[in-house]
């Protein structure tokens, strides 16, 4: 049947209607497509913009950080020295403020604990105190004293007053919030410090150990969307060392740097024809290096650490009436190359910190790759023993007069059914001998060499006489031998001609210093059973390598250090010291072996360290090598040998921890006192970052 017109018509209109609706319909769903689009994509920009804010405000935290950083260098911390500077009673008063203390805990003067005050956990002591506590009384003295205003100025930070404010809210709870941002991409963030932990080491030695928790920074760019980001720092804890410089930091320091006085005395008269002591193309040095006088260079030696002359020149030492030595003469900076060759700092080229230096067909260019400082502040050695002899006396090991015979030894001792691991020490004094041993908990104990029975015994500190019985001695460390040691040795080797059979003498825990102002005579290895170095140095390429010191948390270290006479290394071509210092073959007297093993920072104030019979062994063979693991200290440089072979080489290994503040108990400081951290703290960069966000939708 023939479909009529008005059918026709009505469905074209039908057909119509239902395009345009489906068309509304595509139109509204393309539409909230392109809005939800639209909103998804300015959600994301936001997102982006409050990341990069929160990231501004970690950035903003690390400036922060960077600032106490380089408030805490030595460079920034002021602390007066000298004969009207800070005593030691002053500095101790404003460490113990650190811990609201006004005097040392019980437990401290009994050498029981180092520990002024800490914890262990999260909470720090001074970042429990609320920041009214911190602000007022004397808790932040120690920062406000000898930090002054003019480092905050240096890094250019405005600070009001004393700077007390920022400390105490550096330290509080809270921590300092930092805030800024621009754009609509606003950041706030915080950072603090916590002091975990206040120790006294020494005398004139204290150790802050301080920490940063995460720091957390928060990006907001509008109410809809925030980020947060947490980091934490690179190390965990960090050290801020106060104290008398211990010289036990010292790779080599010499006061003179000559021989002897006689040689020291030529060089006065005839400075431009004298016998120096010369740094060669066999010198290595891995630590920082000293002398109060001026160097003398030829060849390339290499140092790896810091190089630092007083410039005094020859004769220009004297004593003052306190009895502390000081240049008299205005110091002269530079250096003596090829002996005759004076160079002026002024006059260094290409620069004073990498002189090269022709005389003749000879070059010298002593390699500085830890710097060079030409007029660096004279340091004085200390003289005499007193402050060892009084903590000997008083928890250690008081030898009264001259101990023929000392031998330390890391063994086990048997008390009651229990095997101990133990730091032997026995000494001869007037032909009797006592066997004394301490454990790591410093408990010292008496060998009954009749029952073969140890005991806990305590010490007569007058008459140096032990007593058995009773809760007995707490070891300081410290072992004083009045008037010198004549035989200083661990265990023998297995092998006489292979050091690596030397048993341990320093057991792993031990930390001792021998003192004394008399003659020191090493007769044997004396090795740590847990060295913190290996290896030798060397050079590549041009580039000195530093031994390898993989281990610095080994806690084993010994000092050596006569105030009046010399450490004396005995070669076996020196049986016996004549009077006037000559070596004879004859006599009973023991010798080290080839190759020897020495782990241990020796100190000479008024003498050297030096090998006797230095001169002897050529004609059957050189000794081999002093394989020192520590450093050297002293008034004259000591000869090992000499260049035609007779005698000892020096192969020195520096030990890096005794830069970083582990020294042995007691050894002599410096009248200077300095404060640092070890490292600087940072954050961790594209590490550890910890994200959460809210975003609008």
């Amino acid at each position: 049947m023939k479909k009529s017109h008005r059918t026709e018509g009505a469905m074209l209109i039908v057909t119509v209607l239902v395009v345009m609706v489906m068309m509304v319909v595509i139109l509204a769903i393309t539409s909230q497509l392109a809005l939800s689009s639209r909103r998804s994509s300015t959600a994301q920009e936001s997102s982006i913009r409050a990341m990069y804010a929160a990231e501004a405000g970690l950035s903003r935290s690390q400036t922060q950080l960077n600032l106490v950083n380089s408030l805490l260098q030595p460079n920034s911390m002021v602390i007066p020295s000298g004969p009207s500077g800070v005593t030691t009673t002053q500095m101790e008063t404003d460490i113990l403020s650190l811990c609201g203390l006004t005097a040392l805990p019980v437990n401290v003067v009994n050498n029981v604990t180092n520990v002024l005050c800490g914890v262990t956990g999260s909470q720090g002591v001074l970042g429990s105190q609320p920041v009214t506590t911190l602000g007022t009384g004397n808790r932040l003295d120690f920062f406000t004293k000898y930090i002054p205003v003019t480092s905050f100025t240096s890094a250019s930070y405005a600070v009001s007053g004393d700077g007390r404010s920022f400390w105490a809210q550096l330290f509080s709870a809270d921590g300092i919030t930092l805030k800024g941002g621009k754009n609509n991409a606003e950041y706030s963030s915080r950072v603090r410090l916590i002091l975990n932990s206040v120790q006294k080491t020494a005398t004139d030695t204290f150790v802050l150990t301080l920490s940063v928790p995460s720091v957390s920074a928060t990006g907001t760019p509008d109410s809809s969307s925030t980020r947060n980001l947490a980091v934490g720092s690179q190390n965990r804890t960090y050290t801020l060392n106060v104290g008398r410089g211990s010289f036990a930091k010292y790779a080599l320091l010499t006061n003179r740097h000559y021989s002897s006085s006689s040689a020291e005395a030529g060089c006065a008269s005839t400075p431009s024809n004298c016998s120096r002591i010369t740094f060669t193309s066999n010198t290595l040095f891995s630590g920082p290096v000293h002398t109060n006088s001026n160097f003398n260079f030829q060849g390339t030696p290499y140092f790896g650490g810091e190089v630092t002359s007083a410039g005094c020149p020859g004769g220009a030492i004297k004593t003052n009436s306190s009895g502390d030595d000081y240049c008299s003469v205005t110091a002269n900076p530079g250096a003596y190359f090829h002996t005759t060759n004076w160079k002026a700092q002024s006059a260094m080229s290409p620069n004073d910190q990498a002189p090269v230096v022709t005389t003749g067909s000879n070059t010298s260019d002593p390699r500085f790759q830890g710097g060079v400082s030409w007029n660096k502040n004279f340091i004085p050695l200390p003289k005499n023993a007193n402050n060892q002899a009084l903590q000997a006396k008083s928890g250690g090991v008081f030898i009264n007069g001259t101990a023929s015979n000392l031998t330390l030894q890391a063994s086990n001792i048997t008390l009651g059914t229990t095997s101990t691991p133990v730091q032997r020490i026995s000494y001869t004094l007037s032909g009797s001998t006592v066997n004394l041993a301490t454990d790591a908990d410093q408990n010292v104990y008496l060998l009954n060499t009749t029952t073969n029975v140890w005991s806990k015994a305590t010490q007569d500190p007058i008459t140096g006489t032990w007593i058995p019985g009773g809760a007995g001695t707490k070891f300081t460390g410290v072992i004083y031998a009045k008037d010198g040691v004549s035989n200083l040795n661990g265990p023998a080797r297995t092998d006489a001609n292979n050091p690596a059979t030397a048993p341990a003498a320093i057991a792993s825990f031990a930390q001792m210093t021998l003192a004394s102002t008399g003659d020191i005579a090493i007769t044997s290895d004396l090795k740590y059973a847990d060295p913190p170095c290996s290896g030798s140095n060397s050079v590549t390429n041009g580039v000195f390598n530093a031994a390898t010191c993989t281990n610095k948390n080994a806690k084993n270290i010994l000092g050596i250090y006569s105030s009046g006479g010399d450490v004396d290394l005995v070669s076996p071509r020196c049986a016996v010291t004549n009077a006037d210092g000559a070596c004879t073959t004859a006599g009973t007297r023991l010798g080290m072996p080839k190759n020897v093993n020495i782990h241990a920072v020796l100190m000479a104030s008024q003498g050297k360290v030096k090998v006797d019979g230095y001169d002897g062994g050529a004609a059957d063979g050189s000794l081999g090598q002093v394989n020192l693991m520590g450093g050297i200290i002293e008034n004259y440089y000591g000869a090992f040998g000499l260049t035609n072979g007779a005698g000892y080489g020096r192969n020195f290994v520096y030990d890096q921890r005794t830069n970083e503040g582990v020294t042995p108990p007691f050894f002599p400081t410096q009248q200077e006192w300095s404060a640092g951290l070890t490292t600087p703290i940072k954050l961790q960069q594209n590490g550890n970052q910890v994200q959460t966000a809210k975003d609008g939708t």
